[in-house]
């Protein structure tokens, strides 16, 4: 089996531009309140019988913010996929980019929902980001693939899986 990626000069300028970042796995999480709630159902036969069922409740929502909590210590890197390149707007963020930021509908730059591009330049920006965003583990796959072959340049890459490598077309 085979995947293929295309890139144009396009999607290699959006692509520079990913906002890759750094953040922290998990939270620290007090139980202390649950886990006093659980031994006090506990240490009471009546309480016991009348919220058992909450106490399981309970035991599991501690366990899983205990493990939510060892996430603490983990460091992470990764790409928010609701936020592609770090600004407010993605049709803003893919104009500036692409060096088009000026060619929005007039009247349209105080609009709550980001400046307006004619409906030909919306869905071409809407193209390269859909095809960016539904692509992108591969095509971070293959930047670092390609990390010491080169770089990225314009044209379509293939996987093979059965041999584990990409090779530009």
């Amino acid at each position: 089996m085979k995947k293929k990626i295309t890139l144009t000069s396009e999607h290699l300028l959006l692509i520079q531009n990913i906002n890759f970042d750094e953040f922290e796995m998990g939270e620290l999480f007090n139980t202390e309140f649950i886990h006093n709630a659980i031994e006090d159902i506990n240490n009471n036969p009546e309480e016991n019988r009348k919220w058992g069922q909450l106490r399981d409740d309970l035991i599991r929502v501690e366990e899983k913010l205990d493990k939510l909590s060892e996430l603490k210590e983990c460091h992470a890197w990764g790409i928010d996929q609701w936020n592609l390149f770090g600004g407010t707007f993605v049709m803003e963020d893919v104009a500036l980019i692409l060096g088009q930021f000026d060619k929005f509908i007039p009247g349209t730059e105080e609009s709550p929902l980001g400046r307006q591009y004619p409906k030909e330049l919306e869905d071409h920006f809407w193209d390269l980001y859909t095809y960016i965003w539904t692509n992108l583990t591969d095509i971070m796959r293959l930047v670092l693939y390609f990390s010491n072959r080169c770089g990225l340049s314009e044209g379509t890459y293939v996987f093979d899986t059965k041999k584990g490598i990409w090779e530009k077309e």
